[in-house]
């Protein structure tokens, strides 16, 4: 016993630098050495992490003002709540899909809004065909799915013409009941053959979009794009910045083969750092034709979207129409750009052409009145079958992925309950054998705090990270569209001349606002690097300074260490100041901004060829003030040189002291 226990003391002490490098404890880790099935549970715990990250995840939240059909309220015991889906033409479906809603509303999202509790569905081939059951979930109430759909495969594909969903037990809150989907999807094949299909129901709520019965059938969904991650994926085309909101930009796509078709996919761009909302470079208004011959004398107009464009995919596939049209030639133009901040962008993540299951404009070659000039982005990408630094998949792919998604989700979560337990047991055991467990208790309480104040700095810093992109998502997103709605507003006829000035200030502040906050979070960013927030005072210098040459200079190495966040901030709002008065009172036309960064401190300059001025004169204003007041506040030394004539020049030197910290 004496020897097993020596045994153990040295284990432990060969174990404790284990909990350096690793996020479980070096307790958990001696734990698994002597328990074998607690070694398998984590084994498995890594796989279905593993295995989770090739999987979609559901967004959860509607990306666009549609955000569902739900009937009217009702009591208890009151009107029955039905939906009905008819089709143009009996289509053969193996696959009912019901995406529950997330309803956002008074500050709160709620998962599987309206999804009946017990439900029956119908369905027939068509008038004076017999109807039969799809469904009969009336013999248990249903748990609430949440975010992830309901698939009902067929076992044998059937003719659908109208299918029929009867609440049994309708979802309840707050002593009323209704009905509720995201989308119904009928799936034949590859395709959503319920899209723009007529949508009857027992009552229903056309008045507001967020609730009106097309919303069923809309391809606008919770789920977002049916794509997985993929390393190395493309991004897709991307055109140069216009100034004027109606520069055409027109894709033609060749494809392989002519083909009748029966739908066009645009896969819109999901930009990381955008609202899920603001579509990135999707036109405000545009035009889809196909057409037999080459230069199009023979096109058909397959879709003309009425200006300005209103409902926007969000992070949806935006579908149009094929009708049956022959083709072996498809354009797209942009009739209306996309608004960004002071220009107009195109930007398209894929296109996709249907002829019944297959997709056959993949590969095709794509052409472009304007080939585009940024980094990344090229034509080819757009029939590649990747929606940026995504792979795209087929509907039935994408809902086995989310299936499989949420099987991994609940076995994951019985697993780590199963290996808790383990842990526990195991623990117990091991105190318990051995003759030392009065310092196991120690360093194992050591060790805890230790850990805990690890974890309390890791999750202090996740906060941090998490508050800044709900700032960017939240306010960022409501700048954006701000200023989107006024740059609609300023396109309208019937705005009054008097009113035009009021919308472009109104957006020119969002803007800026919009710009300055993105500039906040980068410099409070605490992963941020001097890369980072330096590159941020370069781009403030050059937004602040427009029509004025701005010639920047940097020069210093990246280090590892600089200002803390505070004194980011407050070099920020120095530069900002001295900024603003150029762009007010300098009437300069050059203006050098020099950045030297060094282990020892941190040098500014600025200087324009401006009207400069006599420092000697007091100021009418508080600009030189604020600047003394932001420098001391910093404890920098800075300086102003300036007369008539001769330009100005604004020295900062923050010299490293306290207020710097390791990045």
């Amino acid at each position: 016993m004496r020897m097993k226990a020596i045994r153990l003391g040295m284990a432990l002490w060969l174990a404790a630098p284990l909990a350096w490098s690793a996020e479980r404890s070096w307790l958990e880790r001696l734990c698994e050495e002597l328990s074998p099935p607690l070694r398998r549970s984590n084994q498995r715990l890594e796989e279905i992490a593993a295995e989770l990250t090739r999987l979609p995840v559901p967004t959860g939240i509607s990306s666009t003002p549609a955000q569902c059909f739900a009937t009217n309220p009702s009591l208890p015991g009151g009107e029955a709540h039905w939906l009905e889906v008819t089709l143009r033409q009996p289509e053969l479906i193996d696959t009912v899909v019901l995406v529950p809603a997330v309803f956002t509303g008074f500050g709160n999202a709620i998962s599987g809004f309206g999804f009946p509790r017990r439900f029956k569905i119908e369905a027939d081939a068509g008038e004076g065909t017999p109807p039969w059951i799809l469904v009969d979930q009336n013999s248990a109430s249903m748990p609430n799915p949440g975010i992830f759909p309901v698939s009902l495969s067929l076992a044998t594909p059937r003719p659908v013409k109208r299918l029929r969903l009867h609440a049994t037990l309708p979802w309840q809150a707050d002593s009323i009941s209704l009905l509720a989907l995201s989308e119904l999807m009928l799936l034949s094949g590859n395709r959503n053959v319920a899209i723009g299909a007529r949508v009857d129901a027992s009552s229903y709520q056309d008045g507001a979009i967020s609730m009106r019965r097309a919303n069923l059938v809309d391809m606008r969904t919770t789920l977002g794009l049916p794509a997985v991650a993929h390393p190395g994926a493309s991004r897709g085309y991307h055109s140069r910045d216009e100034v004027k909101v109606n520069t055409p930009k027109t894709l033609t796509l060749t494809l392989a083969a002519s083909a009748v078709l029966d739908e066009i996919r645009l896969i819109p761009v999901t930009r990381e750092g955008m609202p899920s909302y603001a579509n990135y470079g999707f036109p405000r208004r545009l035009r889809v034709e196909a057409a037999m011959e080459p230069d199009f004398r023979d096109a058909r107009k397959l879709l003309l979207t009425p200006p300005p464009y209103g409902d926007p995919p969000g992070r949806n596939i935006f579908i149009v129409a094929g009708d049956g049209q022959a083709a072996r030639y498809l354009r797209i133009t942009a009739v209306a750009l996309w608004p960004h901040v002071e220009f107009y962008r195109f930007a398209l993540a894929e296109v996709q052409a249907y002829a019944g299951d297959a997709n056959v404009a993949l590969g095709a070659k794509v052409s472009a009145t304007d080939p585009g000039d940024e980094p990344g982005w090229n034509v080819a990408a757009l029939t590649d079958g990747d929606a940026y630094e995504q792979k795209l998949v087929e509907l039935p792919e994408w809902f086995r992925q989310i299936e499989r998604l949420r099987e991994l989700m609940a076995e994951q979560a019985r697993a780590m309950r199963q290996h808790n337990s383990l842990l526990h047991t195991t623990q117990e055991h091991l105190i318990r054998g051995s003759s030392g467990a009065a310092a196991l208790v120690m360093v194992s309480a050591s060790l805890a705090l230790w850990r805990q104040k690890r974890r309390y700095r890791r999750d202090r810093e996740r906060l941090k990270e998490r508050l800044a992109r709900d700032l960017h998502d939240d306010i960022g997103s409501n700048l954006a569209s701000i200023s989107l709605l006024c740059n609609i507003v300023t396109q309208h006829p019937g705005v009054a001349a008097n009113h035009l000035h009021d919308f472009a200030e109104i957006q020119h502040i969002a803007t800026e606002s919009a710009e300055s906050m993105r500039d906040m979070i980068t410099l409070l960013n605490p992963k941020s690097g001097s890369g980072d927030w330096l590159e941020v005072l370069q781009q403030l210098a050059e937004r602040r300074l427009p029509g004025i040459d701005v010639r920047l200079e940097r020069s210093g190495k990246e280090i590892q260490s600089g200002p803390n966040l505070e004194t980011r901030r407050e070099l920020y709002l120095f530069c900002k100041e001295a900024l603003a008065n150029i762009a007010r009172h300098a009437r300069a036309t050059v203006v050098d901004f020099k950045i030297l960064l060094t282990q020892e401190e941190l040098c500014l300059e600025l200087h324009d060829n401006g009207i400069g001025f006599d420092p000697a004169k007091p100021s009418a204003g508080y600009g030189l003030s604020n600047l003394r007041q932001r420098a001391n506040q910093m404890g920098a030394e800075h300086a102003i040189t300036s007369s008539p004539g001769k330009g100005t020049t604004i020295r900062l030197r923050l010299k490293q002291d306290h207020r710097w910290q390791n990045h």
